[in-house]
């Protein structure tokens, strides 16, 4: 296992190399500034570039405190299938698997 610390905008990593992927606090910092707006919180674009790096079959697991309603249509991708699930505490646990 080797963690990674990177830029969620721009992943220096080529296309498939990557197996697994987790994210806490990136997502829901792009979505707690002042005036959100969904379209411009950068999320969609941190999410196509997890889809770029992820090898087929690879898995991306988000942690946030945002609900289903404000992430799915951010996360979503053609890429993979995306589920969720509430954790407790006003967690919600988003997890893809892109597909082969």
């Amino acid at each position: 296992v080797v963690w990674e610390t990177v830029d969620g905008l721009g992943v220096a990593f080529a296309d498939g190399a990557i197996d697994a992927i987790v994210d806490k606090a990136c997502v829901d910092a792009l979505s707690c500034s002042e005036g959100f707006d969904s379209e411009l919180s950068g999320i969609p674009r941190v999410a196509a570039e997890c889809a770029r790096v992820l090898r087929p079959g690879g898995g991306l697991v988000v942690l946030s405190f945002n609900g289903p309603q404000t992430m799915r249509p951010l996360l979503e991708r053609p890429e993979w299938d995306l589920r969720h699930r509430p954790q407790g505490g006003n967690i919600w646990i988003y997890s893809a698997r892109k597909h082969a």
